[in-house]
């Protein structure tokens, strides 16, 4: 649905201003009805492609002895370095209040080295740990800079 609008010099009626003011705040609407969930998808994307990536597939495992460290977002999702061209993106189960604070984590396997979601990470702090059971492992995409 589009909107005509028409040049005019005279000031516009109050009837006609209401009108706009009505449309400008129902054109709102839609964002104010997204999800938590979908609000913080949008806000996980553009954090990925603040940093040059995006998620790609969803993966079984990530080998363990490639992981060479992590970079925190949120308290759901943490980076993991796998070499210069492979990273992955972690989703937690749940959010785990020190993940994006932390400078270690540590992953516990169920698998000889091979990280899945049957795994848990674990947020490392000076007064313990704190499990963070991963939900969901994805390849991140490099973003081309011609997009």
């Amino acid at each position: 649905m589009g909107i005509d609008i028409s040049s005019s010099r005279r000031k516009p009626s109050s009837f006609r201003r209401a009108g706009l003011l009505a449309l400008a705040v129902a054109s709102t609407l839609p964002a104010c009805a997204m999800t938590p969930d979908s609000a913080r998808q949008k806000v996980l994307e553009a954090e990925l492609a603040e940093r040059g990536w995006r998620a790609g597939e969803e993966v079984r495992s990530v080998n363990g002895y490639n992981v060479q460290g992590f970079q925190p977002i949120d308290d759901r999702h943490v980076i993991l370095d796998a070499g210069i061209t492979r990273q992955y993106l972690i989703t937690t189960a749940s959010p785990c209040r020190d993940l994006q604070y932390n400078e270690r984590l540590r992953v516990s396997t169920n698998v000889a080295n091979e990280l899945t979601t049957l795994d848990t990470v674990y947020a490392l702090d000076p007064t313990g740990r704190q499990a963070c059971p991963i939900a969901r492992l994805q390849r991140l995409e490099r973003i081309s800079s011609a997009q």
